[in-house]
Order: C-alpha cells, then sequence, then structure tokens
C-alpha cells in the first residue's frame, strides 16, 4: 500500500480546520445580523405605535352593544392620535368580532393574541356571558379589560389576574333597585331569568338581597336562553298576584315579546330589570307594549366631562350615545391610556399597572380596581319606558 506523505496530511488537516474556522464565523456573522435585525424592527415597531386589541359584538344579539363600545373605542383613540398619541406613539387598534357567542369570542381572543400579538384586548363584549377567552388571556399574560362584564359571575375569578371590568358592582345596581320598589309599596316579586350567567348571578343576588329588605320572593322560574314564548310562566305569575315581576334575559329583544305577552294575558304586576334591559330596539317595535318598563341604569353623570363626551359622540356619529357599557368603555380606554402612559408595554406590565390606575372617569366617582379587577363603585338612578323614550324616575 502506498503511503501517505505526512507533508501532504498536515495540510489537508489545517485546510479543514481553516475552512471550519469561516465557516464558523459566517455563521456568527449570520446570527449577529439577524438578530440586529430583530431588534432594529422591535425598535421601530415600538417606536412607531402602540398595538391594543379591541373584541367587540359587531353583530348577534350584543351588537347593540358591542356597536356602542366600538364607537368610543374609536372616537377616543382618533382624538388621542390626532394629539400626537401616547408618549409620542400611535395608537393602532386591533378589531375582532365576537359574533354574540362563545365560539365567536373565543376565535377573536385567540387571533388577537396568536397572530396580531397585542398586549391588551378592550372586551370583550357580554364577557361575563361568554368567558372561554379568560383562559386563554391568562396563559399568554394578555390583559382583558371588558365594558360589560359583571365579575361576580366568574368562578374562582382570583385565577383570572389579568381579566379587568369596568362593569359595576352588581349587589348596588340591585340594591339601588329595591330601595325604589320598597319606596313605591312594591312587596311580593316573582322572578324569571334565562340561564344565561350573568342573568342567573344577577338573579341570585336579586333574591339574597330580597331577604335582607324583606321582599318576598314568591316565585322563580328558569328559562332557556333564547326562549320567546312566555305565556304559561306569564299565567303561573298571575295567579301568585305579585306586585312586580323581575326579568333578566340574555336576548333582550325578548322584553318586548314578554311585555307583549304579559299584557295580553291581564298581567298587572309592574315589570322591572337592571340595565342589561335597555333595548332601544325592543321599545321601537313594542312601543304600547313597552310602557312603564322599569329598570335601574347608572345615574347620568354632569359636568363638563361628560358633556363634551356626549358632544364629541353626536358629531362623531350623528346620534346621542347609548346602550348600557357606552360609559364603561370610555371608563376603560381613559384607564387604559392613563396605564400606557406611565411606560407598561407588555401584558404583566399592563396588568400591575391596573391595579394602582386612580383616574376621573364618567358615571363612577373614580376609576379604580379592587383585587379581583373590578371597578368599586357607581351610583344609579331608575328609568323606565314613557311614550316610546327611556326618562328618569325623579320619585
Amino acid at each position: 500500500m502506498e503511503k501517505i506523505n505526512p507533508l501532504i496530511s498536515q495540510k489537508f488537516l489545517e485546510a479543514i480546520k481553516n475552512q471550519k474556522i469561516i465557516i464558523g464565523v459566517i455563521i456568527i456573522a449570520v446570527i449577529v445580523v439577524f438578530i440586529g435585525w430583530q431588534m432594529y424592527e422591535d425598535k421601530q415597531g415600538n417606536s412607531g405605535s402602540i398595538k391594543i386589541g379591541v373584541a367587540i359584538a359587531g353583530t348577534g344579539e350584543a351588537s347593540e352593544w358591542g356597536q356602542g363600545e366600538f364607537r368610543v373605542i374609536q372616537m377616543y383613540i382618533d382624538d388621542l392620535n390626532a394629539r400626537g398619541g401616547v408618549n409620542g406613539k400611535q395608537i393602532n387598534l386591533v378589531v375582532e368580532d365576537t359574533k354574540s357567542t362563545g365560539v365567536g369570542t373565543v376565535d377573536a381572543v385567540m387571533k388577537l393574541i396568536k397572530v396580531d400579538k397585542v398586549p391588551v384586548i378592550i372586551g370583550p363584549t357580554w364577557g361575563d356571558s361568554f368567558q372561554g377567552g379568560y383562559p386563554i388571556a391568562e396563559d399568554s399574560k394578555t390583559v382583558l379589560l371588558t365594558p360589560s362584564a359583571a365579575l361576580e359571575t366568574v368562578e374562582d375569578k382570583e385565577k383570572f389576574t389579568y381579566l379587568f371590568s369596568t362593569w359595576w358592582p352588581q349587589l348596588t345596581e340591585v340594591q339601588a333597585l329595591q330601595n325604589f320598589m320598597l319606596s313605591h309599596g312594591i312587596k311580593n316579586i316573582f322572578i324569571v331569568n334565562d340561564h344565561d350567567a350573568f342573568n342567573t348571578k344577577v338573579s341570585d343576588i336579586f333574591e339574597n338581597a330580597a331577604k335582607e329588605k324583606n321582599l318576598n320572593i314568591i316565585g322563580r322560574e328558569q328559562i332557556p336562553i333564547g326562549q320567546n314564548d312566555f305565556r304559561t310562566i306569564i299565567i303561573k305569575a298571575k295567579q301568585l298576584k305579585p306586585d312586580a315581576i323581575f326579568v333578566e334575559m340574555q336576548s333582550v329583544s325578548n322584553i318586548g315579546p314578554f311585555m307583549k305577552q304579559a299584557k295580553e294575558l291581564g298581567l298587572s304586576a309592574r315589570v322591572f330589570s337592571t340595565s342589561a334591559g335597555q333595548n332601544e330596539d325592543a321599545v321601537k317595535k313594542f312601543k304600547e307594549a313597552m310602557e312603564s318598563f322599569t329598570y335601574s341604569f347608572i345615574k347620568t353623570p354632569s359636568g363638563a366631562v361628560y358633556d363634551n363626551f356626549v358632544k364629541e359622540y353626536q358629531a362623531k356619529y350623528k346620534q346621542l350615545p347609548s346602550g348600557p357599557s357606552v360609559l364603561n368603555t370610555y371608563n376603560a380606554i381613559v384607564a387604559l391610556t392613563e396605564v400606557l402612559k406611565s411606560g407598561a408595554q407588555t401584558g404583566t406590565e399592563i396588568r400591575d399597572a391596573l391595579y394602582k390606575v386612580k383616574v376621573s372617569g364618567i358615571g363612577v366617582p373614580e376609576v379604580s380596581f379592587n383585587s379581583l379587577g373590578q371597578i368599586n363603585e357607581a351610583d344609579f338612578e331608575i328609568r323606565m319606558v314613557r311614550d316610546g323614550q327611556f326618562i328618569t324616575v325623579n320619585d
């Protein structure tokens, strides 16, 4: 066998060694360039805009609420951006329609988190009825700041530290409604609610609070979500001779049919609900039947801030602001803006700052959150339908 020249072998090994060094240098250079480019992109993204997710009900049963919520967000952000944004950065809204369903809400939240990678989402609309997005947001450390979710409905709320709501405490609202009932000699009450999480919880709160005020709950019927034939229930309630009926339904458009059927069957008891019962479409379609429908609502604010809000809203959308969650949406975006101004960027930073925020809002003494992520208090008034209009009851 022919022997290999040691000199040639040594040169060959040195060549391989040099080639490895060159390849290594190239790899390191590529990595450095890649990291540098990523840092540049991040810097450009951070310096150019702040991305905020919006999960609202653009379609479906909750669309009246969702569209009102979006208008407020859009109006506020348009004005904010026109004035230079937040710390020189423009706000970029990424909007998804929850379609007023549980599946639609999960899809919207998932897309905003996984695809758009937003650190915070305003919404979802009716977050108490559609809670599927909560675990997703918690696992990804993304803040959910909803204007229309009663957090009393959320089991084990302490597990969802990234969930906040500017919807008021339900007990406070229920007590305001019951105080009105007592002042008008109402004593015996029949409850009707569907199996929606919000309506079930609010009705539970109403029933428990009634005992403390010596109001008599003479009956309670729970129905499937979406049921619109109430004749059997109304006949049963009528036989018990209630002074009032307390009604809570997810399908708020069914308030009209309920009132119509109640009048057709000769039910004389006054019908009450909470702020969730305010529905302009029901009043338009069932004007006569809706007469005297009575409900609690967040107290109409006064002052320059509210007046300017109404003026700007009307100028932009050619209508007055309406819907139970409109003012809550304003309070949510004001609180979030304050947090962003402080420099919070990540979901965790935004969450921690929201627990500390204290800012003036509309309809509440102060926008601040308790340990469960809920605003602390709100003031309420009583409204009713009269001649096709929602009016405030002064007595």
